[in-house]
């Protein structure tokens, strides 16, 4: 009886754990939270494979992270809204950078509306390894406040 009550329970928490992911569309015309992009079946793979989503292009909703606006690097960062513990990079593109970071600089804590193409990168988090994404603009009228 013990026995059946630990299968369930791992089977019930396995299925939840597995219902949590979801295939996004990214053709539709919606800005997707970074929590969301990031548990998407699409993107979220083991390091070593190449993600689905990666040289897609995606719209993403977040918050401007005021620590991290650097003009001088081409890039800058975006908190989900809903969760500050998720985050990803955009690097913009050296002819889009002036009109960027001028509407930006001062843009912390806002919420800003991005599009570009998705790139991933292995990346070793203490003693395991994370495939993680960055967001590549190529022009200013990617980027705008909301």
């Amino acid at each position: 009886m013990i026995y059946r009550l630990i299968t369930l329970s791992f089977l019930l928490g396995f299925s939840t754990l597995l219902g949590c992911r979801k295939t996004l569309d990214l053709n539709q015309d919606v800005y997707l939270n970074i929590e969301d992009l990031l548990h998407s079946t699409n993107c979220a793979v083991p390091c070593g494979t190449v993600a689905e989503c990666e040289g897609d292009q995606a719209r993403i909703r977040g918050s401007v992270d005021a620590m991290n606006i650097m003009d001088f690097a081409d890039k800058f960062y975006l908190l989900d809204p809903t969760d500050n513990d998720y985050r990803i990079e955009v690097l913009v593109d050296t002819s889009a950078s002036a009109q960027v970071f001028s509407l930006i600089q001062n843009a912390g804590g806002q919420i800003a509306l991005v599009e570009g193409v998705l790139d991933g990168y292995d990346a070793a988090t203490g003693f395991s390894c994370d495939r993680q994404f960055v967001l590549l603009v190529q022009t200013a009228d990617q980027v705008r406040l909301e």
